[in-house]
């Protein structure tokens, strides 16, 4: 498993009961091409897995700066407003990570790419922000609920009802390719008792119902995410893979509403200290 290492958000106490109770695991593969990063915050329900895409050093400090925006923008308007609308969070907060990607296009490779998924959970709802090919899934009852649409080749495809195409998962869309961005966001009801189970690309060929329910639903949480990586190796595939599961623990509480302050001026790329928030795995 790789090192969580990177740039990673100082930490600070915990909810006391926690509310929501989330686990990841990333492991780098053989000789990957792309670069992740995970955000789990259980204190301002607030998780996300971005990739980068392309050459080095440029894929890893584009995502990373794209993952840093966005959770910026949600901690600095749930300071304002602990109440601000999920879905304008999450538009606004993938909108920004497009904007610092298209800043930045000038001065890395062209053939970079980034994604990002982004899933707030807070009053009673779950919101989500999504450009890419990652996959969220809620899982309740057994029965595996797709939340997102993969913007590839293949997933456009099959929601048309065309051939399967020849060829490895091609992007129709990711961040810094212009100055807008596309932004795919849902709102729904939070559901006690649901997961909600954030993939990076890489697991299309392990199964949400015959094979990733039973384990969501059958293995201790801590081992899930480590256990849908092993899965996803046993079918063939090589590159980095990065799994997050979330679970709510209680609907009566809500992630902390506390202001968290003016973001320090001598680092500007940088949130308030939180828990440990953004794990760059290059």
């Amino acid at each position: 498993m790789s090192d969580p290492g990177g740039c990673t958000l100082c930490a600070g106490p915990r909810l006391s009961p926690p509310v929501l109770s989330s686990r990841w695991s990333s492991d780098a593969g053989q000789g990957p091409t792309t670069s992740d990063v995970v955000v789990d915050d259980d204190a301002h329900g607030l998780y996300l897995v971005a990739r980068g895409l392309g050459p080095e050093p440029d894929r890893t400090q584009a995502v990373q700066a794209a993952a840093a925006a966005a959770v910026t923008l949600v901690l600095r308007s749930i300071a304002l407003d602990p109440r601000a609308p999920l879905d304008v969070l999450a538009r606004l907060a993938v909108e920004d990570a497009n904007s610092v990607t298209w800043r930045r296009r000038a001065h890395m490779s062209p053939d970079v790419r980034v994604v990002l998924t982004l899933l707030l959970v807070r009053n009673g709802q779950v919101a989500v922000g999504h450009v890419g090919h990652a996959r969220l899934l809620r899982i309740a009852g057994g029965q595996p609920i797709p939340l997102t649409v993969e913007h590839t080749v293949l997933g456009e495809h099959q929601r048309l009802g065309y051939p399967r195409p020849v060829g490895p998962p091609r992007l129709t869309r990711s961040l810094g390719e212009s100055m807008f961005v596309d932004v795919d966001v849902s709102v729904h009801p939070l559901e006690l008792g649901a997961s909600y189970v954030l993939l990076s690309s890489g697991f299309e060929r392990v199964d949400a119902s015959d094979e990733l329910t039973p384990v969501v639903c059958g293995f201790e949480p801590a081992r899930v995410p480590a256990k849908l990586i092993e899965l996803a190796r046993e079918r063939g595939e090589h590159e980095r893979l990065s799994a997050l599961v979330v679970e709510p623990a209680s609907l009566e509480a809500q992630p902390s509403e506390a202001p968290l302050g003016p973001p320090s001026r001598s680092r500007p790329d940088r949130v308030p200290p939180q828990r440990g928030v953004i794990r760059g795995l290059p």
